[in-house]
């Protein structure tokens, strides 16, 4: 990406909060109006989808994305409380959201910020091509040597030709096209994969699987892999 063009992205991301903060405020301001509480609802929505979409180019473009900075990290409370920061969103849209884990924890090597990508963008998406009164799960899953996160909704699903290019950057759903990219960028980095099957309009389930691992070998398999 050019750097001009970088940097243009970059600068458009103050001024696209002022208009998501104003919006936000004008909600709280138009009460019943069921009217104008809908005009506040499309520049909240199309606010937030630019922000995603700046979000989405500028990581793209980052070269030092490629760096995972592992801890030792309980994946069922990481993945916890990233359910929790969507359930609001998910209340106001009539979405359920549901959480299982078949471990109170579940300890490995992991880079929580890019984790947090990954999963995050995941349930975005899912609550973006659920219908109202659909649902949403996420499970972790503790299977020996390796862990499996996997957010599942029975939305509107992803037709058969589209599933082999639904990775690569501009080919994905909604107009973004690097939200899963960089999602499966991200898995590899932290030594796993990250998979989709799907249905027409019977719903979607992207797997996330990962290495349960120590901190130090996955350091140790992060440079290996750079000197390959």
């Amino acid at each position: 990406m050019p750097t001009q063009t970088a940097e243009l992205m970059h600068d458009l991301r103050m001024p696209l909060q002022v208009i998501y903060s104003c919006a936000q405020l004008l909600e709280e301001e138009v009460g019943g109006n069921a009217r104008a509480r809908g005009y506040v609802q499309a520049l909240l929505s199309g606010a937030a989808e630019m922000q995603q979409m700046l979000a989405g180019a500028l990581e793209a473009s980052r070269p030092e994305a490629g760096e995972a900075r592992f801890a030792r990290e309980d994946l069922v409370s990481q993945t916890w409380e990233l359910c929790a920061r969507c359930q609001l969103c998910a209340g106001r849209k009539g979405i359920r959201l549901g959480f299982h884990a078949n471990a109170d924890r579940l300890e490995l090597a992991l880079d929580a910020e890019k984790y947090s990508r990954i999963v995050m963008n995941l349930l975005q998406n899912a609550m973006k091509f659920t219908p109202q009164g659909g649902r949403v799960r996420v499970e972790v899953r503790a299977m020996g040597d390796r862990a499996e996160v996997c957010v599942a909704d029975n939305g509107c699903g992803i037709a058969p030709e589209r599933l082999a290019s639904i990775f690569e950057p501009h080919c994905s759903d909604g107009g973004y096209g690097y939200g899963l990219a960089i999602a499966r960028a991200y898995a590899r980095q932290l030594g796993g994969t990250l998979d989709v099957r799907s249905e027409p309009m019977r719903g979607s389930a992207f797997t996330l699987r990962l290495p349960v691992r120590s901190v130090e070998a996955a350091r140790r398999a992060t440079e290996s892999a750079a000197l390959a």
